[in-house]
């Protein structure tokens, strides 16, 4: 199987991409899927350090200060496996197949931890890499790919030093402790399970190849009646060992390669182990369970539990062993005491891609969000933490930040918008608005203004929730619904079937009505609208164009823009000051433009998916971004200043 290395530069960044002045840096990622198990691990020398993956990124944080964040990004499709050696200086990140290669290769990033900097890529892994593990002296890097191969890497040359092909993805890996060999050279132990069988290779060097050999061995299994796969293992002095799907873990004495015992856990397979720093083990199941077990060999006990919400995919035991990290995958990630199990959620995230977002009129620090996951959150930007939860009624499509009633407005993919509670999250009141989803929603004063896949605007009393109006003009699905910055009693729309419309809601009517041909112009898919330049409104559309309307007259776009990467345009703001648009787009990229230059200033690539929506805060010092990858970028925008 072919291989190659790459030593590397480059390393942390506030999200690569163009910027032509530092304008734009990425601050703070939001977001914890536990999509891929054992992607979150505490730092072994540093007590408050821990680092997980999200999306593309590989996440540095402290447990104790929400604002400590740094990034590590090379990837260019979201992080599948992670691991960090003993020491703490090394860290290893892989990633799904990439799009932008040919057959889906998969690298492997080795990171200095200290430096942030980019050691080595790895190559020769397709698909996904599963799984990473580092030996005890940092000396070797193990990689296991959803094609069935097994790659050991030397960390020194990168050289590679093992490739192994299975019929079957390899489900685990697990280092043993250190031997002494042949020469005084150390002798490693790399234990795997694939196919249900547990193997035990012994890594030893040749003075007749001058290199490190591979030899295995299989782990002997009772008799019959027992057959499992192993998703996850762990060593623990002479004794492996491997969770199984069954629900247990099964320990194997690697001296004999003998087969000891099988230690009940709990329902729904055993995801994640861990051990701590007095030899007590840890494990996490697929029903929520995390049990503290101690023993040794054939005897363990379960001493303490807690019971979590969602599959417990990650547990990572602190440097200093006084408590360690849970992750599920409900989006949640649990903070517990070693010693009693008491458990407190530290934070909480989406799980399915972040379709929409919105600020108030008025505060810088709160948003509110929908998603594929049904919910509705709002968020501090103080400390990123999540204040209010509402949801619950199928997937958002869109959503408002209703300053106006104190509440959230919530436009779903089953028609109906919903009012959510500010304080509370309950639901308040819904209507039927759409048949098909509600893919706009926006409220006034005196209104909740609709638009829908139906092609319909629809403005709701806000006191009664009665129909207004309704307008019929479009004939395609409605992409945005912009109420004017200067008249109150104006409302437009913008709609796939490439019209933008403006509404005199006093005199119930369309006054004003722009249509592109189809020769040569993309469906648009999203608006916004300036407020220092005649009030003008900009779309843009699925070939990546942005053209400006004067929403007064009938005349063709008076101005046009490109995006020099011709990308879909998922979204677009402009800023409040009416000088920059905000988009994002398929690219995985948020952008800003300055309207005045017509020139791009910044392209930059915080996502590893479909990037869905972007929105400015009121001050214009921060745009966020939510994507498919179920990431919430914060940006620090500084063109302002």
């Amino acid at each position: 199987s072919e291989t190659t290395t790459m030593a590397a530069e480059g390393g942390a960044g506030g999200g690569g991409g163009l910027d032509t002045g530092d304008l734009l840096e990425l601050e703070h990622v939001i977001g914890y899927t536990g999509r891929h198990t054992n992607n979150l691990l505490c730092h072994p020398k540093l007590p408050t350090a821990f680092v997980y993956s999200l999306g593309a990124n590989v996440v540095v944080g402290d447990v104790d200060d929400p604002h400590r964040q740094e990034f590590l990004r090379a990837h260019d499709e979201e992080v599948s496996a992670l691991a960090l050696s003993e020491s703490g200086l090394l860290v290893a990140s892989g990633q799904v197949g990439s799009t932008s290669s040919a057959g889906g290769e998969a690298p492997v990033v080795v990171w200095d931890y200290e430096g942030r900097r980019q050691l080595f890529n790895l190559f020769g892994i397709k698909g996904a890499v599963a799984r990473l593990a580092f030996a005890p002296d940092d000396q070797f890097l193990a990689a296991a790919g959803a094609d069935g191969l097994l790659f050991v890497w030397d960390m020194q040359t990168g050289e590679q030093l093992v490739a192994k092909k299975f019929l079957h993805p390899v489900e685990f890996l697990a280092w043993g402790e250190l031997g002494v060999g042949a020469g005084r050279r150390p002798r490693y132990t790399l234990c795997y399970g694939t196919a249900a069988e547990v193997l035990a290779a012994t890594l030893e060097y040749s003075a007749r190849s001058m290199r490190y050999e591979m030899s295995v061995d299989k782990c002997a299994l009772p008799s019959s009646g027992f057959v499992r796969s192993y998703p996850v293992g762990l060593v623990a002095g002479d004794s492996l060992l491997a969770g199984t799907v069954a629900g247990e873990f099964a320990v194997y004495k690697l001296e004999t390669r003998v087969y000891r015992a099988c230690v009940p856990v709990s329902g729904n397979g055993v995801w994640a182990l861990a051990r701590g720093r007095d030899g007590a083990i840890y494990a996490g199941a697929g029903d929520g369970m995390l049990k503290k077990f101690t023993g040794d060999d054939a005897s363990w006990a379960a001493v303490a539990e807690v019971s979590l919400r969602g599959r417990v995919g990650a547990v990572t035991v602190s440097a200093d062993g006084s408590f360690l990290l849970a992750g599920t995958s409900d989006g949640r990630i649990y903070r517990a005491d070693t010693a009693t199990l008491e458990a407190r959620e530290v934070e909480t995230s989406h799980v399915g891609a972040v379709t929409c977002l919105s600020f108030g009129s008025e505060r810088s620090d709160l948003f509110v969000t929908g998603s594929d996951d049904a919910s509705v959150r709002v968020w501090d930007l103080s400390d990123y933490r999540v204040t209010v939860t509402g949801g619950g009624n199928g997937r958002v499509a869109s959503v408002f930040f209703d300053v106006v009633a104190g509440g959230l407005l919530a436009g779903g993919e089953d028609g109906y918008v919903r009012s959510y509670d500010e304080a509370s999250g309950a639901e308040s009141w819904y209507i039927a608005a759409h048949r098909g989803a509600c893919t706009a929603v926006v409220g006034t004063d005196a209104a909740v203004i609709t638009g829908g896949e139906d092609g319909k605007v629809a403005v709701w009393l806000r006191r009664s929730r009665e129909l207004l109006l309704q307008f019929t003009e479009h004939i395609k699905p409605v992409v945005a619904v912009v109420p004017d910055l200067v008249a109150p009693h104006l409302v437009h729309s913008a709609g796939k079937d490439r019209c933008v419309f403006t509404y005199d809601l006093k005199e119930e009517r369309r006054i004003v009505g722009h249509q592109m041909s189809k020769v040569g112009v993309g469906q648009f898919t999203a608006m916004s609208q300036r407020k220092d330049h005649e009030q003008e409104l900009v779309t843009g559309g699925t070939d990546g164009k942005l053209l400006f309307w004067d929403c007064d007259v009938l005349d063709a776009p008076v101005m046009a823009m490109q995006d020099p990467s011709q990308s879909r345009v998922n979204a677009l703001k402009v800023s409040p000051s009416g000088r920059f648009i905000a988009l994002c787009s398929d690219d995985h990229h948020v952008k800003i433009f300055d309207v005045q230059r017509q020139t791009l200033l910044a392209a930059k690539l915080g996502h590893s998916g479909r990037v869905r929506d972007v929105a400015w805060s009121p001050d214009e010092r921060q745009v966020v971004s939510v994507g498919d990858d179920s990431c919430i970028a914060v940006w620090n925008f500084f063109g302002s200043e």
